[in-house]
């Protein structure tokens, strides 16, 4: 009986510990796109904790920097891939920027696309859709 306890306690202990490791990683990588490493894992990191509080207190202590710069940073280092070419860039779908050969039928292609249309698109696509390459 004891054993099945002492299991059953750890195994909810472990998954616990776990979810805090993994969340606290999610933390760091977020914080240090918006500090310095500039890669597709920090940056779908980024856009998972981008509220959370933690992450403010991570960029403070990272950077020295007070409550509302660190909050500033942390919008703009979101913002720095918000447009097309940037965010294919970070995805690593494309080295420089988007673009298409010209379709005989005149079709419309991705490129085609206003700002206004690729950020109501960007609402729903996240860094971290973009599967990497193999």
């Amino acid at each position: 009986m004891y054993t099945l306890w002492y299991k059953h306690r750890c195994g909810d202990t472990f998954t616990i510990a776990d979810a805090v490791r993994r969340n606290n990683s999610l933390v760091t990588r977020a914080a240090n796109f918006a500090t310095a490493t500039r890669n597709k894992h920090c940056g779908a990191a980024l856009e998972l904790v981008h509220f959370n509080p933690v992450l403010v207190e991570k960029v403070q202590e990272l950077k020295s920097l007070d409550e509302v710069e660190a909050a500033a940073l942390i919008e703009s280092s979101l913002r720095s891939f918000s447009e097309m070419d940037d965010f294919m860039r970070l995805a690593g779908v494309v080295k420089h920027g988007v673009s298409c050969h010209k379709r005989d039928d005149g079709q419309k292609q991705l490129v085609d696309l206003g700002r206004d249309c690729w950020l109501y698109l960007r609402r729903f696509l996240k860094v971290s859709d973009i599967l990497d390459p193999m």
